[in-house]
């Protein structure tokens, strides 16, 4: 918490809430998705993936 006053402090900028629902809306799959393949490929895994057939 100190470091979030820290930042708002240093930056001259007022909080922004995000909202209460920020982190569990479904907003941009596409980008959720590539950021956990992104994440095994650091660990060392190979992965791919596709969506779900409708």
């Amino acid at each position: 918490m100190i470091v979030a006053i820290y930042h708002m402090l240093d930056r001259s900028r007022p909080d922004r809430d995000l909202g209460a629902d920020y982190f569990t809306r479904p907003d941009l799959p596409d980008r959720r998705a590539a950021y956990h393949l992104a994440g095994l490929r650091d660990l060392g895994y190979q992965s791919t993936a596709e969506p779900p057939a409708a």
